[in-house]
Protein backbone atom coordinates (compact mmCIF):
# COMPACT_ATOMS: atom_id res chain seq x y z
CA UNK A 1 0.00 0.00 0.00
CA UNK A 2 1.43 3.11 -0.77
CA UNK A 3 0.60 6.52 1.60
CA UNK A 4 1.61 9.00 -0.98
CA UNK A 5 0.38 12.08 0.03
CA UNK A 6 -1.89 14.16 -2.67
CA UNK A 7 -0.74 16.87 -4.46
CA UNK A 8 -0.99 20.35 -3.40
CA UNK A 9 -1.24 23.37 -5.70
CA UNK A 10 2.21 24.99 -6.04
CA UNK A 11 2.33 28.74 -5.99
CA UNK A 12 2.12 30.78 -9.26
CA UNK A 13 6.02 30.96 -10.37
CA UNK A 14 6.66 34.95 -9.33
CA UNK A 15 8.78 36.69 -12.60
CA UNK A 16 11.94 37.21 -11.95
CA UNK A 17 12.80 40.96 -11.66
CA UNK A 18 14.13 42.58 -14.64
CA UNK A 19 17.53 44.22 -14.26
CA UNK A 20 18.64 47.13 -15.95
CA UNK A 21 21.35 49.40 -15.20
CA UNK A 22 20.32 52.34 -13.81
CA UNK A 23 21.31 54.72 -16.54
CA UNK A 24 18.85 53.13 -19.06
CA UNK A 25 16.05 53.04 -16.98
CA UNK A 26 13.14 55.60 -17.38
CA UNK A 27 11.19 57.33 -14.49
CA UNK A 28 8.33 55.61 -16.13
CA UNK A 29 10.04 52.43 -16.28
CA UNK A 30 11.45 52.20 -12.90
CA UNK A 31 7.52 53.02 -11.29
CA UNK A 32 6.59 50.81 -13.34
CA UNK A 33 8.87 47.79 -12.11
CA UNK A 34 8.34 48.78 -8.78
CA UNK A 35 4.69 48.06 -8.75
CA UNK A 36 5.28 45.34 -10.53
CA UNK A 37 7.47 44.03 -7.41
CA UNK A 38 4.77 45.18 -4.91
CA UNK A 39 2.04 43.07 -7.14
CA UNK A 40 4.50 40.28 -6.74
CA UNK A 41 5.24 41.07 -2.92
CA UNK A 42 1.43 41.24 -2.16
CA UNK A 43 0.25 38.28 -4.07
CA UNK A 44 2.95 36.46 -2.03
CA UNK A 45 1.64 37.57 1.57
CA UNK A 46 -1.85 36.77 0.56
CA UNK A 47 -0.61 33.42 -0.32
CA UNK A 48 0.93 33.08 2.82
CA UNK A 49 -1.84 33.75 4.90
CA UNK A 50 -4.15 31.18 2.99
CA UNK A 51 -1.62 28.61 3.79
CA UNK A 52 -1.26 29.65 7.37
CA UNK A 53 -5.35 30.13 7.44
CA UNK A 54 -5.61 26.74 5.83
CA UNK A 55 -3.13 25.09 8.89
CA UNK A 56 -5.08 27.01 11.10
CA UNK A 57 -8.57 25.29 9.85
CA UNK A 58 -7.21 21.88 10.05
CA UNK A 59 -6.06 22.26 13.70
CA UNK A 60 -9.38 23.80 14.26
CA UNK A 61 -11.55 20.84 12.83
CA UNK A 62 -9.58 18.13 14.07
CA UNK A 63 -10.26 19.90 18.09
CA UNK A 64 -14.36 19.87 16.91
CA UNK A 65 -14.21 16.88 15.46
CA UNK A 66 -12.98 15.26 18.65
CA UNK A 67 -15.78 16.98 20.59
CA UNK A 68 -18.31 15.53 18.61
CA UNK A 69 -16.61 12.11 18.90
CA UNK A 70 -16.43 12.46 22.91
CA UNK A 71 -20.03 13.87 22.72
CA UNK A 72 -21.14 10.55 20.43
CA UNK A 73 -18.60 7.96 22.53
CA UNK A 74 -20.04 9.52 26.21
CA UNK A 75 -23.96 9.51 24.70
CA UNK A 76 -23.78 5.57 23.95
CA UNK A 77 -21.67 4.67 27.17
CA UNK A 78 -24.15 6.84 29.74
CA UNK A 79 -27.18 5.06 28.22
CA UNK A 80 -25.44 1.70 28.51
CA UNK A 81 -23.45 2.38 32.18
CA UNK A 82 -26.19 4.38 33.73
CA UNK A 83 -28.78 1.57 33.79
CA UNK A 84 -25.57 -0.96 35.04
CA UNK A 85 -24.82 2.36 38.07
CA UNK A 86 -28.34 2.82 38.85
CA UNK A 87 -28.71 -1.43 39.52
CA UNK A 88 -25.78 -1.63 40.97
CA UNK A 89 -26.28 1.33 43.19
CA UNK A 90 -29.62 0.46 44.22
CA UNK A 91 -28.72 -2.38 46.01
CA UNK A 92 -27.61 -0.06 48.94
CA UNK A 93 -29.48 2.96 48.19
CA UNK A 94 -33.16 4.36 46.98
CA UNK A 95 -33.43 4.25 43.43
CA UNK A 96 -33.87 7.82 42.50
CA UNK A 97 -30.51 8.25 44.81
CA UNK A 98 -28.99 5.93 42.37
CA UNK A 99 -30.12 7.95 39.19
CA UNK A 100 -28.85 11.39 40.56
CA UNK A 101 -25.30 10.32 41.71
CA UNK A 102 -25.21 8.65 38.04
CA UNK A 103 -26.57 11.93 36.54
CA UNK A 104 -23.83 13.52 38.53
CA UNK A 105 -20.69 11.50 37.36
CA UNK A 106 -21.61 12.12 33.91
CA UNK A 107 -21.94 15.76 34.42
CA UNK A 108 -18.57 15.90 35.67
CA UNK A 109 -17.62 13.78 32.69
CA UNK A 110 -18.68 16.16 30.42
CA UNK A 111 -17.20 18.71 31.78
CA UNK A 112 -13.99 17.64 31.45
CA UNK A 113 -14.82 16.39 27.80
CA UNK A 114 -15.81 20.80 27.27
CA UNK A 115 -12.77 21.79 28.82
CA UNK A 116 -10.31 19.55 26.72
CA UNK A 117 -12.36 20.72 23.59
CA UNK A 118 -12.33 24.28 24.42
CA UNK A 119 -8.20 23.82 25.21
CA UNK A 120 -7.79 23.06 21.65
CA UNK A 121 -9.89 25.66 19.82
CA UNK A 122 -7.77 28.02 22.24
CA UNK A 123 -4.65 27.17 20.53
CA UNK A 124 -5.54 28.55 17.53
CA UNK A 125 -3.72 31.51 16.17
CA UNK A 126 -4.56 33.84 12.85
CA UNK A 127 -1.74 34.59 10.20
CA UNK A 128 1.07 35.66 12.41
CA UNK A 129 3.41 35.22 9.68
CA UNK A 130 1.78 37.02 7.33
CA UNK A 131 0.82 39.49 9.49
CA UNK A 132 4.59 39.65 10.80
CA UNK A 133 5.33 40.04 7.25
CA UNK A 134 2.77 42.70 6.18
CA UNK A 135 3.85 44.75 8.80
CA UNK A 136 7.32 44.86 7.26
CA UNK A 137 6.38 45.68 4.29
CA UNK A 138 4.70 48.81 5.45
CA UNK A 139 7.42 50.33 7.00
CA UNK A 140 9.90 49.07 4.02
CA UNK A 141 7.35 51.07 1.67
CA UNK A 142 7.26 54.04 3.88
CA UNK A 143 9.00 56.99 3.00
CA UNK A 144 11.79 57.63 5.04
CA UNK A 145 12.36 61.31 6.22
Amino acid sequence: MSTATPPTAAPEPVPAPVVVTAERQSIPQIVAQALADVSALVRLEIELARTELSEQAKQGAAGFALFIVAAFLAFLASILLSFAAVYGLAEVMPVWAAFLVVAGVYLVLGAVFVLIGRSRVQRLRGPEKAQRQLELTKQALRPNP
